[in-house]
């Protein structure tokens, strides 16, 4: 490497060369340890892109969609006026040009540049206006309670039970969970960023998006404060058994999570080996499950089903109680694999409130707090059924909720003897959904309701609808708020009912404040 003050702008200007030829030629090799890991790429059009993958995935969208050569061979870029070294990092401003004339449709851009062991690497990459990277995004909402919210990590190993989607049947299997809980005052200390670096990458490989569209949300935070002393309760707090829908992960509805725990409750988000994108242990580090695992893959395969789709369908156009039951048999016939995850799920769930006993002994940090007598239930798609069959199975469970699931599992030959609540989009043909849920509103000996929520859709049920608009604005939508308030309002509001004995309005007759709601109930017998 050269040395002094030219050679050390020689070598800036190589790796600003080697950049150019890539745009130039579409060669992702280029890029290779042109970047240091933890560079941010910044673009008034989105949001912050995040590390040097992130970063890389990005060019390679671009690469694999457009002809880069008519766009780039006529530019040239030269460095401009005031560029400086302070204390090892080299920063230039940049101008593109066309054909000798600088474009004035284009904006100027600056690089930060970073000596490492290896040479000089890209740090930043600011394309127009020069802004902080979480400036660029909006965190979490926050919780409406006026408790703070603590967060934990475990993960354990069921060595009772084979694992069942592996070659080694002697394999035992891992069960991991977040605990939310209220907190005491965390004065001086930062949130937990909503995903770490490796959450971020997981999510996109699991979920098939490419990384770039998901490494922001390092910089997003939460509203939870990473093993915070627990605030001592007067009496123990009540429990909420959280589960997510198939292929997503524990955080994925988080800010419903925070405003439970900010309430006074200790919410438990549990994570399915193989089925779930991720787990989160306690180091920080990330467990990634691939999405083209034997488990999976079939299961995705029966649910997108042309006659399981037709048969969802029928459930929920059946214009009597008879034929919805016949089709719903069929579902359940046709679906045996989603009838065994339910299955598993469940099984998860009972071993998670065996841990949560020894939790509630000993934790250091959550010792005591948790009420065990009174656990409620709340899941999304697949979690939803799960919720249905805890509810409707296990003894310990005093209410549930089902967001958008329909019901596998063995309740269509039982009833709900617990208090529940079926909560539905309405984006399927635009027919009411809440037929799908209506043989068990019907037989449910207990209290029950049933909400249909115009304008919502499938993932309307998680904290996505939040990021939908980041590459227009940093800011969430008026309607993805409201989309997350509603939730937590009807949620809170049933399990301050039913696990707490509050009087809750919410649930006595449709919404004024909601009449996207269709909204039904039943009083128990």
């Amino acid at each position: 490497m050269n040395t002094g003050y030219a050679g050390e702008i020689d070598d800036i200007k190589s790796v600003q060369q080697r950049l150019h030829k890539a745009e130039n030629n579409g060669d992702l090799s280029l890029l290779e340890n042109l970047f240091t890991e933890d560079a941010v790429y910044l673009n008034p059009e989105g949001p912050p892109i995040v590390g040097s993958q992130a970063i890389r995935s990005l060019f390679k969208f671009i690469f694999n969609r457009y002809d880069l050569t008519s766009s780039y061979q006529n530019d040239a870029t030269e460095i401009k006026g005031d560029s400086a070294r302070i204390r090892g990092v080299y920063s230039y401003k940049l101008t593109p040009k066309n054909k000798g004339d600088v474009r004035e449709d284009r904006d100027p851009f600056e690089w930060l540049f970073i000596r490492k062991k290896a040479g000089w690497k890209l740090s930043r990459l600011i394309y127009g206006e020069k802004v902080e990277p979480q400036s660029r995004v909006s965190d979490l909402p926050r919780p409406t309670g006026e408790l703070k919210v603590g967060i934990r990590d475990f993960i354990f190993t069921d060595s009772a039970r084979a694992e069942i989607f592996t070659a080694d049947p002697h394999d035992a299997r891992e069960v991991a969970f977040q605990i939310w809980y209220p907190a005491k005052k965390v004065k001086g200390r930062k949130p937990r960023p909503y995903q770490n670096p490796e959450m971020t990458k997981a999510a996109a490989k699991f979920l098939g998006w490419s990384l770039f569209a998901n490494s922001f949300n390092v910089f997003v935070n939460s509203n939870s404060f990473s093993n915070a002393a627990a605030k001592a309760p007067s009496q123990p707090y009540p429990v909420i058994l959280y589960n997510h829908g198939y292929g997503g992960f524990t955080t994925v509805h988080q800010t419903v999570c925070e405003e439970l725990a900010s309430h006074g409750y200790v919410v438990v988000s549990v994570g399915h080996a193989y089925e779930s994108a991720l787990f989160l242990k306690p180091d920080g580090s990330v467990k990634v499950y691939d999405p083209q695992n034997k488990a999976y893959r079939a299961r995705l395969a029966e649910s997108d089903g042309s006659e399981q789709e037709r048969l969802k369908d029928m459930i929920i156009r059946a214009v009597n109680s008879a034929d919805r039951e016949n089709s719903y048999r069929q579902l359940l016939e046709k679906s045996p694999l989603h009838q065994q995850s339910v299955q598993i799920w469940a099984a998860d769930n009972r071993f998670v409130l065996t841990k949560l006993e020894r939790i509630n002994a000993d934790d250091p940090v959550l010792k005591g707090i948790l009420d065990l007598e009174n656990i409620g239930i709340v899941g999304h798609s697949l979690g939803g059924a799960t919720a249905g069959e805890m509810a409707s199975t296990e003894p310990k469970i005093k209410a549930g909720i089902n967001m958008d699931g329909f019901q596998f599992g063995g309740l269509l030959d039982t009833e709900l003897h617990v208090p529940f609540m079926f909560m539905w989009e309405n984006g399927r043909n635009n027919v009411d959904a809440s037929n799908a849920n209506d043989l068990f509103f019907q037989k449910s000996q207990a209290d029950c309701y049933s909400l249909v929520i115009k304008g919502f859709e499938h993932a309307s049920f998680t904290d996505l609808p939040l990021f939908t608009n980041i590459w227009q604005s940093a800011e969430p939508t008026p309607e993805s708020l409201r989309a997350i308030r509603l939730q937590r309002e009807y949620i809170l509001a049933f399990f301050n009912k039913h696990l707490k004995n509050i009087p809750a309005p919410l649930l006595n007759a449709p919404s004024r404040k909601y009449p996207e709601v269709l909204f039904k109930s039943k009083a128990g017998n």
